[in-house]
């Protein structure tokens, strides 16, 4: 039934269409690509008289009948052994809709049979680069970090594909070599729910000092050390095409940091009552940015979380918090998660890489914790 509804929303809206080049012109009107919900699909729409043609069982999902396979060259040969392209065919009257599992991409060639004869040679037609995925961010925004540093963040304009992210990022030192293995190769990888940010830990194996990996190797970063991480735009994104350009984004290693963020330490800018103007408190070191989006929270004096906009700025050493509607005059806290962390990875209950040969009192793990501050009148 949910193939049914799909194929008539794909047949009856056709709200955007991509036209194939065909290696003949009498097919280019017949083979084409339509776009339903970001996703590109092939469309293959006969003449009657054709499709009579064919056997009686061509109006049946019917994956012997139409079958797509791909090439780098237009002019290539299908291998008896090639398997053709996985998806789902759906059919109705003089068209049917493949439905591929892997995105089509703009690199290849697809030839399409049709009861294992040839009917079209088909090219996905190059994405204008203005279009293109791009990268919006590379968080921390700052130019210097801590030299255990835990996290990158990269974040994307639209969703990228399940292709290995490690493949496509490279860190070099200021003297042009390559860190060996300087990342942790998680599977799954850490992407947000909308495949758009992903989260790149540094092997904290090699950030631990007392683990067999830093004994070994070695942190991956050194204080006072430049370095780049490039970003190849070979990374493709969830329809195949490549990233709009390389990038680069360049940070020199500081000290280790190993202290704890600290509530009171943070400085807090407050808003007059009556007005919706923002909140702000500052931060005596950059905090980690994807935290930043959800760990605090404004809670009012009837203990509701206040609705309101965050913002992130300053290299994340600020954060600003717009009410919806105005200040009323009173008593509020600033709650947080004690998940927030730095960017070594301290959080407001721990260090991440604790000295095991000193001696720390062990106090309860807190959940939450918050600081009260009044808006006058």
């Amino acid at each position: 039934m949910k193939a049914i509804i799909i194929f008539q929303k794909l047949i009856g809206c056709m709200l955007v269409n991509f036209w194939f080049t065909a290696a003949y012109s009498q097919t280019q009107e017949i083979c084409r690509l339509v776009k339903h919900e970001d996703r590109k699909v092939l469309l293959v729409e006969m003449r009657s008289e054709m499709w009579g043609q064919l056997p009686s069982d061509g109006h049946k999902m019917n994956r012997e009948l139409i079958q797509v396979y791909v090439t780098t060259d237009m002019d290539g040969e299908i291998s008896p052994t090639q398997p053709a392209i996985t998806g789902q065919y759906l059919f109705e009257g003089n068209k049917c809709i493949f439905l591929p599992i892997l995105p089509f991409r703009d690199d290849l060639y697809y030839k399409v049979y049709l009861k294992d004869q040839l009917f079209c040679t088909l090219q996905h037609p190059l994405t204008p680069k203005e279009s293109r995925t791009r990268i919006t961010g590379i968080y921390p925004s700052t130019d210097t970090v801590p030299e255990n540093l835990l996290k990158l963040y990269v974040q994307f304009s639209g969703p990228m594909s399940d292709n290995p992210a490690y493949t496509n990022l490279l860190l070099t030192n200021e003297h042009g070599d390559t860190i060996t293995e300087p990342f942790l190769k998680l599977e799954p990888e850490l992407w947000d729910q909308n495949h758009e940010r992903l989260t790149i830990w540094l092997d904290p194996g090699r950030i631990k000092r007392d683990l067999g990996p830093n004994q070994a190797w070695g942190a991956p970063l050194v204080a006072g050390q430049l370095y780049t991480l490039t970003i190849l735009p070979t990374w493709r994104d969830i329809h195949g095409n490549e990233l709009e350009q390389i990038y680069r984004k360049q940070f020199r290693a500081t000290v280790a940091d190993r202290r704890q963020p600290e509530i009171n330490d943070w400085q807090l800018k407050l808003p007059a009552a009556h007005s919706t103007d923002a909140l702000i408190v500052h931060f005596p070191e950059a905090l980690d940015y994807a935290l930043l989006q959800h760990a605090i929270q404004v809670i009012t004096e009837e203990s509701r979380s206040l609705p309101g906009k965050v913002e992130v700025f300053d290299d994340e050493s600020k954060w600003s918090f717009t009410p919806s509607g105005p200040w009323q005059y009173g008593s509020y806290k600033l709650s947080v998660n004690t998940i927030l962390e730095d960017l070594a990875g301290n959080n407001l209950n721990r260090l991440f890489d604790r000295d095991l040969t000193l001696e720390v009192e062990n106090l309860p793990e807190r959940e939450v914790v918050s600081r009260t501050f009044q808006i006058e009148r």
